[in-house]
Formats: structure tokens, sequence, C-alpha cells
């Protein structure tokens, strides 16, 4: 497995754990999610300052920011 392929496969697993983390989006400040994001990055072993660690920072934001924006389809 390339290094590029090591990443993307990290990245993916964001996909997984990222809503699992949000399941209670109202109980933290934009604060928090920022710093659970930076953390949640460095967990997974990114450099930060690296390319990668900023694609990492990009898809857990936008899986935060497109998790909480998403209708509540169980409530309809």
């Amino acid at each position: 497995m390339t290094s590029v392929h090591f990443h993307t496969a990290r990245i993916l697993a964001l996909c997984i754990a990222g809503p699992l983390a949000l399941t209670l989006p109202g109980c933290a400040t934009e604060p928090a999610f920022v710093a659970a994001d930076y953390s949640k990055c460095q967990e997974l072993g990114f450099q930060q300052g690296s390319r990668e660690y900023a694609i990492c920072l990009s898809e857990v934001q936008k899986r935060r920011t497109s998790f909480a924006a998403a209708p509540d389809s169980i409530t309809e």
C-alpha cells in the first residue's frame, strides 16, 4: 500500500468515526469542535503543517458541518 493510499484509508476511517462523534452537536461550542478536529487528525498520526494534515482537517470539518446541516429525517 502506497503512502497516498494509506492516508486516503485513514481519511475514509473518519467517515465512519465522524458521525459517531457528532451525535450531540448542541453540547459543545464551535471552538470545542475545532479543537476536536485538530486532535483527531493528530491522533491519526498526521503531522501538523503537512499537506495530509490539512486534507484531514478539511475532511473532518466538512463531515462535521455537513452532518450538522443535514435534515433530521427521523422526526419527519
